[in-house]
C-alpha cells in the first residue's frame, strides 16, 4: 500500500541481503521488465522513478485493459524463464520485486486496468509465484497521513484487499507498518531470515 514504507524498507534491507548472497541480488519494479513497456512500444516517453499520482491517468477501456493485462502477464511468464530463472540456476541469488502482479488485484487503477476481479484472478494462476510475499499495510489513516498520493477511501480498500490476499496465500505474510519504521524493518529482516533457512 502506498505510504507503508516500502521504499525505505527495501533500501534498508538491501545491504544485508547483498552480503548474505555475495552480491547476487537483483531488483525490479513491478515486473521482470524483460518486455518493454507498452508506452515505449507506441513511441511514448516512459516515466522513470517514483510516481507521485498513480491514479492520474484514466483507466483503459475493456479491449485496452485486456491487452494491458495480457501483455504484462506475458512479461511475468517469459521474464521469469528467460531472465529470473537462469540467474537462480547459475548460482545462489535473490530477486526483490517492488510490487508484483498482485497489484492488479489490489489496485488495478495503477495499472490502468478496468476488468472484473475474476478475470485478473484467473490470470494470476499462470504467474510465477515468489517464494516469499511480504504484504505491507496497517491503519489506513496512518498510512494516508504519510503519503497522500491516493484518496483515503482507496487506501482503506487496498488495505482490506491486501490483508485478505495475505490470509489466502500460504507464502504471503502480513506486516503491520503502523509501528515505527525501525520495528517494521526488523520484522521484515526476521521474516526473510526465517524463510531463507
Amino acid at each position: 500500500v502506498d505510504g507503508s514504507g516500502k521504499t525505505t524498507i527495501i533500501n534498508s534491507i538491501m545491504p544485508l541481503l547483498t552480503e548474505a548472497v555475495h552480491n547476487e541480488i537483483y531488483y525490479e519494479h513491478m515486473r521482470p521488465n524483460f518486455l518493454p513497456s507498452i508506452a515505449s512500444l507506441f513511441g511514448k516517453e516512459e516515466q522513470v522513478g517514483p510516481v507521485s499520482n498513480p491514479h492520474e491517468k484514466k483507466e483503459s477501456g475493456f479491449i485496452g485493459s485486456v491487452f494491458r493485462l495480457f501483455y504484462y502477464s506475458m512479461d511475468y511468464i517469459i521474464g521469469y524463464w528467460f531472465k529470473v530463472y537462469p540467474s537462480l540456476v547459475r548460482k545462489p541469488s535473490l530477486w526483490i520485486f517492488d510490487r508484483y502482479f498482485y497489484d492488479y488485484l489490489i489496485d488495478p487503477k495503477r495499472g490502468r486496468i478496468k476488468l472484473p476481479y475474476w478475470i485478473i484472478k484467473m490470470i494470476k494462476v499462470f504467474i510465477p509465484r515468489p517464494n516469499l510475499i511480504i504484504c505491507l499495510g496497517g491503519d489506513p489513516e496512518i498510512i494516508y497521513d504519510r503519503k497522500k498520493e491516493v484518496p483515503l477511501k482507496d487506501v482503506q480498500a487496498q488495505v482490506i484487499t491486501l490483508k485478505a490476499l495475505s490470509n489466502k496465500m500460504k507464502n504471503a505474510y502480513w506486516i503491520d507498518t503502523s509501528n515505527t519504521i525501525e520495528i517494521t524493518i526488523n520484522e521484515v529482516v526476521e521474516l526473510i531470515k526465517k524463510n531463507m533457512n
